[in-house]
């Protein structure tokens, strides 16, 4: 009993709490430890469960400096999350008629334009942008964080010095930059501004009295500072608010909780169409060229879980957990549903290592097991592509583009590459098609990769490298065969170092994306074109292989996110990239 009274007293201030005992003793020693194995400032947390919210809490603290501990009020970003309030605002613009979402983007901006290498017929739709299957790039980084950032009609003029990075319906690439531009679609057909439609027509009905877009001077102080490496930052505004702005706190979140589990229903209020809901929950990327498995809606991300009995296993069935995750530097959140249960929760943290225990799917474990006697576990039933065969080894030697640079392959049964940091050696296994991995750290520290594998497939005429990650079900292409490599004489003189010039934004002195310091070396190696970007993210060095198309534009591979960069030679003579302007040193 002592120890249930000090585990109750560890956990901060709450409003909900209709769990039997072990149960929040179970909740609360668990995320109390992880925290502080993790070193998070702080957290919060809550559950809900037939129509009410069970158990919320907070841990740690959301000001330390002042002492302020967190609760199931503390307000945090919510990242990427948002894309989900985003989506069901475009969903109501199309129930009013105002929008239709299977309609292109350029009925609603007209201005909008985009370069294209694939003969496409059609700008994307929204649809597509909201399901990340418009071929639109991941990110301009330019303004993306900022202070004060730039209106999108400077992200619709810099678009038109980009490539799209495939055709609609082709691959998913994660977007930002299309969620930005839904933004703008909302604004625009609603006639009000984002964060005024979503206060109006979101926040306001669902209760969601503490939740907003910009810094609310009302309701500012009990949002939580965010840390990184342990200090106190100020994290900037995004540019895209449409993409990851929100602020909301778990209580708020919950409400939102009940509505997805009600079929889009809360208090006896419509605020979305079930049908449409429904759309948004289904998998919009299985028909994809080059679909990796995982089951993505729009803005929603959907996975098979088995459902069983704890006491005697009679009960196993398949069902599907919903949900979608959040994250910025200092900011990590997750929200998770199963509509079959009823149950669903949200995770929201204030620190750079907080993505380490926002999986809401185990805080839902933890409470089925002890109040319902229900277990979960992952279905390691995986999607596959249809499209996909095996490469031939004798296909595989060569030279691929990839997230990580050029990999090279002279010898198809070991391959090595490097990732950051990190050294990668594939071995291929002799009983089959697939590749075990080490990784090196500095090139000599061994970690343990689990959970992974790796293996040549071919689709189409294509040749890709991808890994298979066991524990979610779905893969990812991370390299692709590349079947030129000729740099013109024009490209070859604009090998150098560059800074970025122009329109740049301000950050925090703290903050450690700062793109008013980068700079971009242009590089051959094995005669081709690299691309490599420094500073605009203080903690990560990036490489990007481009192929160029004419003397005036070049371009990458586009299959993931990141990838898809494109440089063209704006009329000054300067270079456009990733929404600089560069020069040459």
């Amino acid at each position: 009993m002592l120890i249930f009274l000090l585990l109750s007293l560890s956990a901060v201030s709450q409003s909900s709490n209709s769990v039997n005992p072990n149960t929040k003793a179970k909740i609360d020693s668990t995320y109390e430890a992880l925290i502080k194995k993790y070193k998070i400032t702080g957290a919060s947390i809550a559950v809900v469960d037939s129509g009410r919210i069970v158990y919320s809490a907070g841990y740690g603290f959301a000001d330390r400096d002042n002492n302020i501990k967190a609760d199931d009020k503390t307000v945090y970003r919510i990242g990427s999350i948002t894309k989900s309030f985003t989506m069901i605002s475009v969903m109501q613009l199309h129930t009013s008629g105002k929008l239709n979402y299977l309609a292109q983007i350029s009925d609603y901006i007209t201005e909008f334009g985009i370069k294209d290498r694939f003969n496409s017929t059609e700008m994307p739709k929204i649809a597509d942008m909201m399901s990340h299957t418009s071929g639109l790039p991941s990110d301009l980084w330019n303004g993306f964080f900022a202070n004060i950032p730039p209106e999108q009609e400077l992200t619709i003029q810099q678009l038109k010095n980009v490539y799209r990075i495939a055709p609609a319906g082709y691959a998913t690439a994660y977007s930002n930059v299309g969620y930005g531009l839904l933004g703008e679609v909302i604004e625009r057909t609603s006639g009000n501004t984002y964060e005024h439609y979503l206060t109006e027509n979101i926040f306001k009905p669902l209760e969601m009295t503490s939740s907003y877009v910009n810094f609310d001077s009302l309701k500012n102080h009990t949002f939580s500072a965010g840390y990184i490496k342990g200090k106190a930052v100020s994290e900037p505004k995004i540019r895209d608010a449409a993409a990851g702005l929100i602020h909301s706190n778990s209580t708020d979140m919950a409400h939102y909780l009940l509505m997805l589990l009600n079929n889009g229903s809360y208090h006896g209020k419509q605020i979305v169409s079930e049908k449409l809901l429904s759309e948004a929950e289904k998998n919009q990327l299985e028909n994809l060229q080059l679909y990796n498995g995982m089951e993505y809606g729009y803005a929603l991300m959907s996975n098979n879980i088995i459902v069983g009995n704890a006491d005697t296993s009679l009960r196993a069935d398949t069902q599907k957990y919903i949900g979608h995750g959040g994250d910025t530097f200092a900011f990590h959140a997750d929200f998770g549903y199963i509509p079959e249960l009823g149950v669903g929760a949200v995770i929201l943290t204030n620190t750079d290592n907080g993505a380490l225990i926002t999986k809401c799917a185990d805080l839902l474990a933890i409470y089925l097991k002890s109040e319902k006697q229900l277990t979960l576990r992952a279905d390691p039933t995986s999607n596959f592509n249809k499209n996909e065969i095996p490469c031939p080894t004798a296909e595989i030697s060569g030279n691929y583009e990839s997230q990580f640079g050029l990999i090279s392959v002279k010898n198809p049964e070991t391959v090595k590459f490097k990732q950051s940091i990190a050294k990668i050696v594939l071995k291929k296994n002799p009983l089959n098609d697939v590749y075990d991995a080490k990784v090196y750290i500095f090139g000599f520290i061994p970690i343990k990769i689990r959970n992974q594998q790796f293996s040549f497939v071919k689709i189409g005429d294509e040749i890709f490298l991808k890994v298979k990650l066991l524990n979610l079900g779905f893969s990812e292409y991370i390299a692709a065969k590349s079947t030129t490599n000729i740099v013109s004489e024009a490209w070859q003189k604009r090998v150098g170092t560059y800074h970025a010039t122009g329109m740049l934004f301000d950050v925090p002195k703290d903050f450690p994306f700062d793109t008013k310091s980068l700079k971009v070396k242009i590089s051959m190696k094995d005669n081709f074109l690299i691309v490599r970007f420094r500073g605009i993210n203080r903690n990560l060095q990036t490489d990007v292989v481009l192929t160029p198309l004419d003397d005036q534009n070049a371009v990458s591979k586009g299959f993931g996110r990141n990838t898809g960069t494109s440089i063209t030679v704006l009329p000054n003579g300067n270079l456009f990239i990733g929404g600089f302007e560069i020069v040459k040193k």
